[in-house]
Formats: structure tokens, C-alpha cells, sequence
């Protein structure tokens, strides 16, 4: 070192102070001292000393310590365990030390392993720890395929997905990068893997991302809802910056080198014939050693990671499209021309509704205030009766049975006056007022009355329970005569009798 030197030629030859010389020299008073005190060690004058090189002066005042035979760790082994989640080298050299008591020393341990590290290839300095992260994209390349029911020549999409502590990759193909393609491949993805890493590191297209930005970032509603699903928190990697998954875009290139460009003589028809071929290739890259992962991926992963991912729910997420809606006055909202109700308490109420293939969600504050069955019936309106206000529900509860059987309890007149009504043409509010009047007349003036005037009423084809009530108040004397003549025919002095004929 040539401060060593020039430090001994300030003390000898200038007689300079060591505080003197530390500010001259830029460096500590305690390194001043230090290097004093070992040239006087060695037993040499300063005569001697100064006509020797920089590096003999150095070799003499800090020799190199004997080598020893102490057992050195696998350093490999050691960074393989490192990308354990929740490794610390505290721990792996106490489990060294505990199988080599002889062995080197915690501070020489942990430079040895520095320098291993040093000497690995730059890609994979960054530590992944196992389970920890999934990387996906798209491959910038396209496969043509023949569409078997058309003929049309299409270009097909390449998702790629990878783990990127122990490599393991996965591949597909799709039609299109749209929401749906996207996520069915993340959840047949996630199958392949056999569970889900705690992050998931997607690029900001905008089937994943609706609003990039390091600090206003806002998901795509049916990506946020997958990841609620399987538990996965989404961090794509910011705009412009593809070192946040380096690994991700490595995938690609290898998928795009070692498939793609092997496929490309290759003739297919449908996608089905060509993802069982990537299948093939993706398992082959996966089961591959290499320098770099000499066990290969697929070791590696059962290994290593498989059993740090987090398991798959019970069942696989199904997707989910998320439309904004305004409760209407009749507190429904409208799917694809089809009503469904939504508790009275949130009319004009903005709510968010989940439509997947067989249900209709729909929450207000991410609170689920309603579920209904998904109709197809245009038109139609699917509506639970525990939505209505109280006399909603009453008009609902009036059926045409209801009706029937209240006008068969009054009698058999009532009855056929209601029957000629038709209540299974009526409207639920005709029905309402109909039944409600009906209970309301038999009250006030009891079952006897009511027969009678239903039976006047349908002879003078009077079809209004009006007309029944203005029967039984203003004709209800001429009722009762006529009603008890059995042929139902009044006497009069201009009417002849049965003798004129004889």
C-alpha cells in the first residue's frame, strides 16, 4: 500500500506528529498508529525499511496467516438454502459448525460466502426466495394456426409463467390477450404449479392493469378479484423498467429460442394440438441440467420450492365480469335485458355487480347484498320477495290460488263470480285490490249477503266487485224477494199467468 510507506517516511524522515500526518493523509489516527506500531514489530530500521518495495514493506507488516486444512462448507449447498424463505447464514453456520467443530470461523464463514456469491453470474444476484414470487408475460413472437372450422390461418398468443427461485417454467398458447385468455392461463397455471407464491409480478397490459404508476396504480376489477380468490398479491413491475422481472423476461426468450423457433415448420391444427406440443418442449426445458441449475428446474422445484407455495382453494376461480350499476325505482338492476332485484333500502344507490357464468353478485361498499341464479330469459325479472318493502310483499302473496280459495270459502255463488274474473289473467296489483275488497265485503256484511248479491250480479252481468257493493247497498230488498221465488220470476198484473194457456 502506498499510504504505508509514505506514513513511515512522515514519521522518520519529517518527525511528523500522528495527528499531523492522519490529517495529511486522510485517514484515522488509529490507522496511523497501527502501521507504527507494526514496522517496529518487525525488528528493521527505517533505513532498511524505506528501501524496500510497497509490496515487500506490506507482506512484512501483515502477513498472510498459515493455510489450514480446515473443512470448507459447500458453498452451493449454502446459497441453495439461502433462497429458503427465512434464511439467515447465522443459521446455516451453526448447522455447519455442529457437523465440523474443527471447521472455519463464523466471520471467515461469512466472507467466504461473499466471495462465492461475487463469482456467480450477474442474472442471479438478486436473491428470489422460494415461493416467493411468479413472473408472467406474453412472448413477443406468435405461432400460426390453422382454425379447423373455419380454415382462417390465426395467429395464436404465448403466455409464459415462472417461479423464479428454482426456474420452473410454464407455457401456453391462447387466441388473444384479452381478460379472459389472460386469466383462464393464470388459473391453469396455477394448476401446473400445484399452488400459488405469495406475489404476483405481471407487466401493466390492460387485461392485468387499468391505471399504471408506481404510486396510483389501479387493477384490472376481474384480475384484483383472481388474485383475492388464490390469495396472491399483485405487483407489476413498474412502466419502463422490465430489471423488476428480469427472470420473467428471461423466460420469455428462452420459450421464444427453445419452443417457438422449434415450431416454426411445424403445421397445427387447432390449439389444443398446439399446447400439447409446448407441453411436451416446456417439461423438456424444465427437466433440463444446466450450469446454472445443475440439478434442473423440475428438481429443483419439488425440491426446493414446491412445498413453500401456498396450496389452491377448493375450487378453481371462475370468471367474473364487474359492471357499476344505479338501483332503480323498482329496485332491480338490468343484466343483458334481464331484472334483478336488489333490497328496496338501496334504490338510487350506485352497486358493483359480479356476473360470472351461472350467478349474479351484486355489493354495495364491497359488501354482497344480493345473489340471484344467472337467466337467460330477456325480459324477465328474477325477484326475492325479502327485497320488498311490507306492501310489496302483501300485493306478491296474492296469488290466483289465494284468490280462489278465499272466494270458495265465502260460497259457491262468490266463487263462480270470481271464476268468471279469470285471476290468472289478472295483473299481481288487480289480484291485490280483488282479494283485499273481496275480505273486506265478507266482513262487513258476511257470507249470506254476498252470495246472494254475487249471484244477481253475475245473472245482470255486473262483473265488478263495485257493482257487488252497490247490489248489496242500494238493491238488497228487491235481491232478497227475487232470490226466493224458485223460478226466479216476480208476479205483476201485466204479466200472464201459467192458466192462460189452458
Amino acid at each position: 500500500m502506498r499510504k504505508i510507506k509514505k506514513v513511515l517516511e512522515y514519521t522518520y524522515n519529517e518527525n511528523l506528529s500522528q495527528h499531523k500526518i492522519a490529517n495529511i493523509m486522510h485517514i484515522s489516527r488509529g490507522a496511523v498508529r497501527d502501521y507504527q506500531r507494526r514496522f517496529k514489530a518487525i525488528g528493521i530500521s527505517w533505513k532498511d525499511g524505506s528501501e524496500l518495495s510497497n509490496t515487500e514493506l506490506e507482506s512484512l507488516l501483515f502477513p498472510k496467516r498459515p493455510s489450514n486444512n480446515k473443512p470448507h462448507p459447500d458453498w452451493s449447498y449454502i446459497h441453495k438454502e439461502m433462497k429458503r424463505k427465512g434464511a439467515t447464514i447465522a443459521v446455516l453456520y451453526e448447522e455447519y459448525f455442529a457437523e465440523n467443530p474443527s471447521g472455519i470461523s463464523y466471520s471467515h464463514f461469512c466472507n467466504e460466502y461473499k466471495k462465492y456469491r461475487k463469482k456467480l453470474p450477474a442474472s442471479i444476484r438478486l436473491v428470489h426466495h422460494a415461493g416467493e414470487k411468479i413472473m408472467v408475460d406474453y412472448a413477443g413472437h406468435t405461432v400460426k394456426v390453422v382454425d379447423q372450422e373455419t380454415g382462417e390461418i390465426r395467429k395464436a398468443q404465448i403466455f409464459v409463467g415462472i417461479l423464479p427461485c428454482s426456474g420452473y417454467t410454464y407455457a401456453e398458447a391462447t387466441w388473444d390477450q384479452k381478460k379472459v385468455s389472460w386469466i383462464s392461463s393464470h388459473v391453469r397455471m396455477f394448476n401446473y404449479f400445484g399452488g400459488v407464491a405469495r406475489y404476483l409480478i405481471p407487466d401493466n397490459l390492460k387485461s392485468a392493469v387499468t391505471k399504471a404508476g408506481w404510486n396510483n396504480l389501479v387493477l384490472n376489477r376481474t384480475y384484483e378479484d383472481m388474485a383475492e380468490h388464490y390469495g396472491i398479491i399483485v405487483e407489476p413491475a413498474r412502466p419502463g423498467q422490465p430489471k423488476d422481472k428480469a427472470l420473467g423476461e428471461n423466460a420469455v426468450k428462452i420459450v421464444e429460442r427453445r419452443i417457438l423457433f422449434c415450431l416454426r415448420n411445424h403445421t397445427f391444427f387447432g390449439l389444443n394440438e398446439l399446447n400439447q406440443k409446448i407441453l411436451e418442449l416446456v417439461e423438456k426445458i424444465n427437466a433440463k441440467e444446466t450450469k446454472r441449475i445443475p440439478l434442473g428446474r423440475t428438481k429443483f422445484f419439488e425440491t426446493l420450492e414446491k412445498h413453500e407455495l401456498k396450496p389452491l382453494p377448493e375450487k378453481p376461480y371462475q370468471y367474473a365480469e364487474f359492471k357499476t350499476q344505479l338501483v332503480r325505482p323498482d329496485y332491480t338492476i338490468n343484466i343483458d335485458e334481464h331484472a334483478y332485484s336488489v333490497p328496496y333500502q338501496f334504490i338510487q344507490q350506485k352497486v358493483e355487480v359480479k356476473v360470472t357464468e351461472n350467478t349474479i353478485e351484486i355489493f354495495h361498499n364491497q359488501n354482497r347484498i344480493a345473489s340471484h341464479p344467472k337467466s337467460s330469459v330477456q325480459g324477465g325479472c328474477t325477484m326475492n320477495q325479502l327485497h320488498m318493502p311490507e306492501n310489496h310483499k302483501k300485493i306478491k302473496e296474492w296469488l290466483p290460488e289465494r284468490l280462489l280459495d278465499v272466494a270458495s270459502f265465502a260460497g259457491d255463488e262468490v266463487l263462480k263470480f270470481i271464476q268468471h274474473l279469470e285471476p290468472t289473467q289478472m295483473t299481481e296489483i288487480g289480484r291485490y285490490k280483488a282479494g283485499t275488497r273481496l275480505q273486506k265485503l265478507l266482513d262487513e256484511h258476511g257470507d249470506e249477503k254476498l252470495n246472494k248479491a254475487c249471484r244477481y250480479a253475475r245473472e245482470s252481468k255486473a262483473f265488478s266487485l263495485d257493482q257487488v257493493q252497490n247490489i248489496i247497498k242500494n238493491k238488497y230488498n228487491q235481491l232478497t224477494d227475487a232470490i226466493q221465488i224458485n223460478d226466479g220470476v216476480s208476479e205483476h198484473e201485466n204479466i200472464r199467468g201459467s192458466n192462460y194457456y189452458h
